[in-house]
């Protein structure tokens, strides 16, 4: 889920979470000794001493699929944790999520991530983010994400430029896509405003048109637009995004996996930010399709979001 444009010194929650066992408790407790050795490295690590960078991050999300033929409501939790070393910043992330389903057994989703970041020089930063998925019903189960992502500020006339790169390796298809915005800040009295507008290229390279995926276009291009409003710490935030499916968000820490086009998405977000915390409430409309059948149905959702700096 894409959210409009906030102030740099806001910290991105380590590689986790966006929405979203037949075989895949073998595959979670597989992955269960590499995951608790890079959180090993990342609080232990000899270089993670006093003076470095050490971010947390947790977000609970409720959805609401009015009009679903499939799904009632939905439950997601993230939590993230990551460290920054000089220029370079280790990022880990877990997304856990349920959806209480029509028909048994209910959905149960994992998604864990994990993001290396790189500061260029104070203006550009860069990283680089791999998520898996873990998914007991839907035939996207097992897909890899890899993400890419470049940040430039400093520009002239107080602009800045966001470029994103995506890949999404499926079973039966893949997923491309690519981001590009622009945004901008300034002052009115003691207020900060911020503006961003972009779009999204998205892809889909067919190995086998299942009907799973066989209502989805071949290729989208979702307008976004984000206005951030802010005074004395306290904040606002807007922002609408286009038709997409299978979008990836937040530098690939959010996919959306399953057949369902968003077709449109309103969201608002109000918060408080301090020095070493930010509290969030965000809340989002989507007027949406499943693909299979292709039913029309709008999603609500409400969210608490939390991070906090050491």
């Amino acid at each position: 889920m894409t959210t409009p444009p906030a102030e740099d010194k806001s910290v991105r929650p380590s590689p986790l979470c966006r929405p979203s066992g037949h075989g895949h408790v073998a595959r979670r407790n597989k992955n269960a000794l590499p995951s608790k050795l890079l959180l090993g490295l990342l609080l232990a690590s000899p270089l993670a001493s006093a003076d470095r960078d050490l971010a947390f991050s947790a977000m609970s999300l409720y959805k609401d699929y009015s009009g679903s033929v499939e799904k009632r409501s939905g439950l997601e939790h993230d939590l993230g944790l990551s460290r920054t070393f000089d220029r370079f910043s280790l990022g880990l992330g877990y997304q856990y999520a349920t959806a209480d389903r029509f028909e048994s057994p209910d959905l149960r989703v994992t998604k864990p991530s994990l993001t290396l970041g790189y500061a260029f020089g104070e203006n550009i930063n860069g990283s680089a983010t791999y998520l898996r998925i873990n998914d007991n019903l839907a035939p996207t189960d097992d897909g890899r994400i890899y993400s890419a992502a470049l940040h430039v500020r400093g520009l002239p006339g107080r602009l800045s430029t966001h470029l994103g790169v995506h890949f999404s390796d499926y079973d039966f298809f893949d997923a491309s896509q690519l981001d590009l915005a622009l945004g901008t800040s300034m002052s009115i009295q003691d207020m900060k405003l911020s503006i961003k507008a972009g779009v999204k290229y998205i892809s889909l390279d067919r190995e086998r048109n299942t009907k799973y995926i066989q209502n989805a276009e071949s290729t989208y291009l979702a307008p976004e637009f984000g206005l951030r409003l802010g005074k004395n710490g306290y904040f606002g935030m807007l922002g609408i995004v286009g038709s997409r499916v299978f979008e990836v968000a937040d530098e690939g820490l959010k996919v959306s996996h399953h057949a369902t086009e968003l077709r449109r998405s309103y969201l608002l977000a109000l918060g408080k930010q301090t020095k070493s915390l930010d509290l969030q409430l965000m809340l989002g409309h989507h007027l949406a399709t499943e693909l299979p059948p292709a039913h029309d149905l709008h999603i609500n959702t409400l969210a608490v979001r939390m991070n906090y700096r050491f």
